[in-house]
């Protein structure tokens, strides 16, 4: 069941819930030179940094960086970074994230 998504550009990020616990998911859209995907229960991410200009989230066996910076009135670039293992990086990909989205998405990661 998804509860909600989060567009990132080319990337597919959403959170969901699958037997009573909540995930978050951010997995490349089909046809990207690299396939990855993010995916892991909230309670078992670990933050490193949240906040307005930054997010980094450690998961089992994927890490992600997301950098954010104005681009209009609402809207923020973002720059996603994913490192397999913690510190080989797979990829840079840019998008766009309206400004409730990423309040939305820190606000799930302030308090862990």
């Amino acid at each position: 069941m998804i509860k909600k998504e989060i567009h990132l550009g080319a990337l597919e990020s959403k959170f969901y819930e699958e037997n009573g616990e909540e995930y978050y998911k951010v997995n490349a859209i089909f046809g990207s030179p690299i396939s990855w995907s993010f995916n892991n229960p909230l309670s078992r991410i670990q933050v490193e940094e949240c906040s307005e200009s930054c997010l980094i989230i450690h998961g089992k066996y994927m890490s992600l960086k997301m950098e954010f910076s104005e681009l209009s009135p609402g809207l923020q670039k973002c720059r996603v970074k994913p490192y397999l293992l913690g510190f080989y990086p797979i990829g840079v990909y840019f998008g766009e994230i309206s400004c409730s989205n990423k309040r939305h998405l820190l606000e799930r990661f302030v308090h862990s």
